[in-house]
């Protein structure tokens, strides 16, 4: 079996200190492979964001990270120094965030940011920067390259913002993309362009990308498997397709029946009953609350990983075959 790109082992991380330490990722396992897009999905507050920012290490210093194995190419992460982890980011490693604002200087122009990043990471030569930067532009359908980069931040819509920032990313040629809801806040139209343009991005580089989305319908367009997350653990994982038309959990189900009323415009919209949150596992499913299958058995043990079929696994007494 060849070495995964990134493999996560028992990862869990916490917040605070001491009795005030809250965990938030309570024992994440997953591989992700070269050129495979993983979905992380899960609704907020489930930990799929913390988890990929786990990965990179871009979490405040009141953050506690721990796990059994974290390997990039089968190096350890977790013994990687601060400054060869700042090199790995930005080069082996990047992230597309979901705000894509934040990622710019409101007070330099996009041609500015674009050759900044091309020249801190030596993608080309000092000379010819500004054309690989008007060339990254073109490669994610922007018609206007020059007039983009002598704009500022302010001067472009969330769509375009969004586009040059994966021409960044992507123009650095990483190996593993984090990419966390890129597409909030688009319309439909706009939302399907970015997806199309990771896509065919993510291909031309054979690049790993870990998806973290909320919306099962959009991980239908882009993820070859997804792993679907409740309150800091991963209650199911397996093939898109096969999750999508046979969901083991019920909670993956009701994410599922959610999407769908919402694509339909249903008069009554599908909910999950009862409200999502960091809930405990300890001696119980922590979906138990909301679960329309619960049993005693639920709210007495913790439910461990079982094989549904091969490469698709669920954490659940009452799995749907």
């Amino acid at each position: 079996m060849p070495t995964p790109l990134l493999r996560v082992r028992d990862l869990r991380t916490s917040f605070g200190s001491g009795d005030r330490k809250t965990e938030v990722v309570k024992g994440v396992s997953f591989d992700l492979n070269k050129g495979e897009v993983l979905g992380l999905i899960g609704e907020s507050g489930s930990g799929k964001t913390v988890t990929g920012l786990s990965v990179l290490r871009l979490l405040p210093d009141n953050a506690h990270v721990e796990a059994a194995e974290l390997t990039y190419n089968g190096r350890s992460l977790s013994e990687v120094g601060a400054k060869d982890m700042q090199r790995l980011r930005g080069t082996d490693l990047a992230m597309i965030f979901q705000d894509p604002v934040g990622s710019f200087n409101p007070a330099k122009t996009i041609g500015w940011h674009i050759v900044k990043a091309l020249g801190r990471h030596s993608v080309g030569s000092s000379g010819d920067l500004k054309e690989v930067a008007a060339d990254l532009l073109k490669q994610v359908n922007i018609r206007e390259p020059e007039r983009t980069m002598a704009s500022y931040p302010h001067q472009l819509s969330g769509g375009m913002l969004q586009r040059v920032l994966i021409a960044m990313v992507f123009g650095l040629n990483p190996k593993l993309v984090i990419a966390d809801e890129p597409t909030t806040n688009l319309d439909n139209l706009v939302e399907r362009q970015i997806l199309e343009l990771i896509r065919s991005q993510q291909r031309q580089h054979d690049t790993g990308v870990l998806f973290v989305t909320h919306d099962l319908t959009v991980a239908r367009h882009l993820c070859d498997r997804v792993a679907v997350m409740y309150s800091g653990r991963i209650v199911e994982i397996g093939p898109t397709e096969r999750i999508l038309e046979r969901p083991a959990h019920p909670y993956t189900a009701g994410l599922l029946a959610t999407a769908r009323s919402l694509e339909n415009r249903d008069a009554t919209l599908y909910e999950i009953k009862g409200e999502p949150g960091a809930t405990s596992w300890e001696k119980r499913c922590a979906f138990s609350a909301r679960c329309p299958q619960v049993t005693d058995r639920c709210t007495a043990a913790e439910p461990t990983e079982r094989t549904v079929e091969s490469g698709h696994s669920v954490r659940c007494f009452n799995h749907a075959a």
